[in-house]
């Protein structure tokens, strides 16, 4: 069995912490770290708990992880290469087990590990009953255009060759937020792979404990260890948490707020702590590594749209193929296409957004 996670180097912190979970719970155990943005190889695998995994390591031509790299927001990649990273692992591992970096081991995954065997792949609902009706969120609609399983947690075997290839072609260029597009990273896709891939959905209430579930999982503390539900807790998912404000449990929903002595409240404020020890808030400012196009231009969301919008028209034959990131030329090249498609997003207004999209729709149809 091998445990992995992605990051961005602002995120190192979170792997840590998993890291030193992971150790606990299966001593000897090292987490695989892919850092997706480490340049200058600046982080220092001697000096972390975790073994690091780097792009070049991975079953992905670099100028396709360059395109990726330009195309994705810093969250878009790192969801997107961890489907690469699970097929690395598999070539020396017969059970690979994705994990968040923002999730806390508390009891040892060797019966996950055993579904992944036994079935190829498991994924893990965002809830097993539904969510009450009661003006909080996440709602069930919200749920909906997220996904109904969350991928936070995947678990493979070398059963899973098939599903993995599947994903891998729909990560390339289709794992951003567009609610609009059906697209919400990776999770969207997911709803087909029970139906695809025949994966096992593992409703244990241990595993991948977070906000969206806790309105079914009641955390408890059982003198040796927390309990979820009444099953014991393996891991909890810390989304949307902030070290600073472990009261609130995650800035992204309302339901759940830890009560003062409650072991909800116990569990989030030892994380926190966790957290800020691994350096935290020296990590807040480090400059993501695929921030800049050329010497005078950096990144924005938009930007990454457009590339991303001639970089399918081209692959579909439908415009003329992009320079490629890093190139002479790509800088001008990208001025010119958003020339061609209206002013940035901070003077878009809804009408040119709406003309850019006829533009792409008439253009892909021809």
């Amino acid at each position: 069995m091998r445990v992995c996670t992605t990051v961005s180097r602002r995120d190192l912190p979170r792997a840590r912490v998993l890291a030193d979970s992971l150790a606990a719970q299966h001593p000897g155990g090292r987490l695989h770290v892919l850092v997706t943005d480490d340049v200058e190889h600046a982080v220092d695998a001697r000096k972390e708990p975790f073994d690091v995994g780097r792009p070049e390591d991975l079953p992905l031509p670099r100028l396709e992880y360059a395109r990726m790299a330009a195309l994705y927001e810093p969250k878009d990649l790192v969801t997107a290469v961890k489907f690469w990273q699970i097929r690395q692992l598999l070539s020396t591992d017969a059970v690979v087990l994705f994990l968040d970096s923002d999730i806390e081991l508390f009891a040892p995954l060797d019966g996950i590990a055993e579904l992944c065997a036994a079935h190829g792949s498991v994924v893990t609902p965002h809830s097993v009953e539904p969510i009450p009706l009661d003006g909080e969120t996440p709602t069930e609609l919200q749920i909906q255009r997220s996904g109904v399983f969350n991928t936070g947690f995947i678990g493979v075997s070398s059963a899973a060759d098939a599903f993995l290839e599947w994903m891998c072609a729909r990560a390339r260029r289709d794992c951003i937020l567009d609610a609009e597009a059906g697209l919400w990273f990776d999770q969207r896709w997911f709803d087909f792979v029970p139906l695809f891939f025949d994966a096992h959905i593992a409703r244990e209430r241990g595993y991948n404990v977070a906000y969206w579930n806790l309105h079914e999982r009641e955390v408890a503390w059982a003198g040796e260890g927390y309990l979820a539900g009444g099953e014991p807790l393996v891991f909890f998912h810390f989304s949307g948490f902030d070290p600073h404000q472990p009261q609130l449990l995650t800035r992204v929903a309302t339901r759940i707020r830890p009560q003062p002595g409650t072991p909800l409240a116990q569990l989030t404020a030892a994380y926190a702590q966790k957290l800020l020890a691994h350096g935290f808030d020296e990590c807040a400012d480090v400059v993501y590594g695929y921030e800049r196009i050329d010497d005078r231009r950096k990144w924005t969301p938009e930007l990454r749209r457009v590339y991303r919008d001639e970089l399918i028209a081209a692959e579909r034959g439908l415009a003329p193929l992009p320079p490629e990131p890093g190139e002479d030329g790509f800088g001008q090249w990208l001025d010119e296409a958003v020339r061609n498609v209206g002013p940035p997003s901070g003077l878009r207004t809804e009408a040119v957004r709406v003309v850019r999209r006829v533009r792409r729709t008439l253009r892909r149809a021809r």
